[in-house]
């Protein structure tokens, strides 16, 4: 099994749930779906992300941009040691609920 195979399952998931996902397939496109779509309040990344950073310096930069957005990080080819992931600031706030329909 792939990134790719898991990624697909996750925003299945996630659609089945009502929340309304992007995909970027490297940090600049995650990038401009953030800097795009304001509303957006979850990061879904990878520890092996392509790009201008991978997902251990996503994680750390996006809040500093975006407060209101929260991060998910994972990897399915590392194992992450303690302390490797970068300490992101915490947040009393849980990310937005989808739509009830």
């Amino acid at each position: 099994m792939t990134n790719r195979f898991f990624a697909c399952q996750s925003q299945g998931e996630l659609e089945h749930e009502a929340f309304v996902v992007f995909e970027a397939r490297t940090a600049d496109e995650a990038i401009a779906v953030l800097e795009g779509h304001r509303e957006t309040r979850l990061a879904f990344t990878d520890v092996n992300m392509p790009g201008s950073m991978h997902g251990l310096k996503f994680a750390p930069f996006v809040p500093d941009r975006w407060p209101p957005i929260k991060i998910i990080v994972t990897s399915g080819y590392r194992q992450l040691k303690s302390g490797s992931i970068p300490e992101v600031r915490p947040s009393s706030k849980s990310p937005t609920s989808p739509p009830k329909s």
